[in-house]
């Protein structure tokens, strides 16, 4: 095996194209330059790498749980929406229950304010 460190970042931008359609062109092109510039060593590469795709996949997920707190519904609807998602392990049981939480105290917040307005 080929220590890391050995690997040249042409090589491992081979070695990493299947993988391709998880980097945008621009991250991988500022990935390279930095290399190229000496701000990151060859052998952080992959480190670096791995990280940018933790992030996006975080990214990614906290956008979709937004999505799923501003949903308009019932109780019921938005319960069935998480727990499908759950059974499909597209979202996790703890944050299925922030969810309906988070989702909970928005409407109970928006009820407040229309009894207010009434009164």
């Amino acid at each position: 095996m080929i220590p890391c460190f050995a690997w040249s970042t042409k090589l491992l931008l081979i070695l990493l194209s299947p993988f391709c359609n998880l980097l945008t062109l621009v991250a991988r092109q500022a990935i390279s330059d930095d290399v190229a510039d000496g701000k990151i060593e060859e052998s952080e590469l992959i480190t670096v790498l791995r990280m940018w795709r933790q992030q996006k996949r975080r990214k990614i997920h906290a956008e979709n749980k937004e999505k799923l707190v501003q949903m308009d519904g019932t109780l019921e609807e938005i319960k069935k929406i998480v727990n499908d998602l759950v059974r499909k392990r597209k979202l996790r049981s703890h944050d299925a229950a922030d969810i309906v939480k988070k989702w909970k105290a928005r409407e109970k917040r928006r009820v407040e304010r229309q009894v207010s307005k009434q009164t």
